[in-house]
């Protein structure tokens, strides 16, 4: 499992080790480039200096060097031969050329100044060990500090992070000490701005489950409402069926009882497609659909039942582009719905008329039928849940047209119902935009 914390004390921690380590070398190397220009510097004055005076020159016998402020001299005279050297013992070679320069002696590698003074040689010679000692001690006072201060870095960077983390922990255990049907939005008022995205989708969550929950206990609610009349209907007609031994009445109680169960499958299936509606919220809406194409499709679905009932169906469709931006399942049952309620409300040999057309931008679908038709004051009503117009012997579940309402919504469409032709039947206008 992957931990913020650790994961940020990890790069923090090794951004300043990498640093200290690049400081480290930044330090040794200027340490090196200066030391070196001092050394050089004095080698090249002593050399000068004794040019022009012998006095001060110590001799030592000892075989090497003893400090890294002590040099080897050496000067030769006009014939070659060495004529003096603060370190007899130490058989230094005379070096041809002038100036500086480097080589190795007895395995290890000197640094050397050569200067020609009328005929005679003088020559300043040190081995880069002891230099290097010098560099060492310079580089460590500068390092230790830093390598002491690396530890206390770390501990208040831990510290650092540890307070950082404090809001989302906070909110981890906001929501752990929740009770599990507790929904109201997180508070966002007093955290970083870093971590608001987050508690907004949180609280969208919150919300879209709130909205979930909400809708299975409605759904459970007027299941268990509205599917108690066709049950207890049901019951009652097969209970009747077993008590009765005359024909005719077996037969009208069988008539009765297959409509109870036709009208409860088909509220059933009504109620599962709101279900499913209201819990997807229709997420996809991308999609091109052409209206005229799905409209088709759904008629013929329908064309038994159409012919059932010798209606008189015209569709209408002279527009060449009538596609429009949806979810071509949800559609299909608005249209589904519409043309299903279109046919149960139109009389026998009656007439139903579907056309698509445009207006400026806007794709139109309609569905007239020459049925009785919905008074005015009722028009706003029979997009309700479960609502029926009084005296209507057509079976139904009183949701088609809540789930048509809920589907041109989404589609950020409108619908109205207006009278059919001369006043008679019902006329619903779907209007969609660009």
């Amino acid at each position: 499992m992957i931990s913020i914390r650790k994961n940020l004390l990890f790069l923090i921690s090794a951004v300043f080790i990498i640093g200290t380590i690049i400081a480290s070398v930044v330090i040794f190397k200027s340490a090196h480039e200066e030391s070196t220009e001092v050394f050089d510097g004095n080698m090249m004055q002593i050399a000068h200096v004794l040019s022009k005076t012998n006095s001060g020159i110590v001799t030592s016998y000892n075989g090497y060097l003893n400090d890294e402020e002590e040099v080897l001299i050496q000067i030769w005279g006009n014939d070659g031969n060495l004529e003096y050297s603060t370190h007899p013992n130490i058989l230094f070679n005379k070096q041809s050329n002038t100036g500086y320069g480097e080589v190795k002696f007895k395995n290890k590698l000197w640094r050397y100044y050569t200067l020609n003074d009328e005929g005679r040689t003088i020559q300043i010679a040190q081995p880069y060990m002891l230099r290097n000692e010098l560099i060492l001690e310079m580089g460590l006072k500068f390092i230790i500090p830093v390598l002491l201060q690396l530890p206390i870095m770390l501990i208040l960077v831990w510290l650092s992070i540890a307070k950082g983390m404090k809001p989302i922990i906070d909110i981890s255990e906001e929501i752990k000490a929740r009770d599990t049907l507790d929904l109201s939005p997180l508070n966002r008022s007093e955290v970083p701005i870093e971590i608001i995205p987050m508690i907004d989708e949180l609280n969208d969550l919150f919300k879209r489950l709130g909205h979930s929950i909400q809708v299975q206990k409605n759904f459970t609610a007027d299941a268990t409402h509205e599917l108690k009349t066709p049950l207890t209907a049901i019951k009652l007609y097969c209970d009747m069926l077993t008590r009765t031994t005359d024909n005719q009445k077996q037969k009208e109680l069988l008539i009765k009882l297959q409509s109870s169960i036709q009208r409860a499958s088909h509220l059933i299936h009504q109620m599962l497609t709101l279900s499913r509606q209201e819990t997807e919220k229709f997420t996809d809406y991308k999609n091109e659909i052409d209206l005229a194409s799905l409209t088709h499709r759904s008629i013929a679905s329908h064309q038994v039942l159409i012919d059932s009932k010798n209606i008189q169906l015209t569709f209408l469709n002279h527009e060449k582009d009538t596609l429009i931006k949806g979810n071509d399942g949800y559609l299909e049952i608005m249209i589904d719905n519409l043309i299903t309620n279109a046919v149960n409300y139109t009389p026998q040999k009656g007439e139903i008329h579907i056309a698509v057309s445009k207006k400026d931008t806007k794709t139109i679908l309609t569905i007239e039928d020459n049925g009785p038709g919905i008074p005015e004051s009722e028009r706003e009503n029979v997009f309700k849940r479960f609502y029926r117009i009084l005296g209507s012997d057509v079976i139904g579940s009183g949701l088609g047209l809540s789930i048509v309402k809920d589907i041109v919504s989404s589609h950020d469409a409108v619908i109205a119902i207006k009278d059919g032709q001369n006043g008679i039947g019902t006329k619903f206008e779907i209007i969609f935009p660009t």
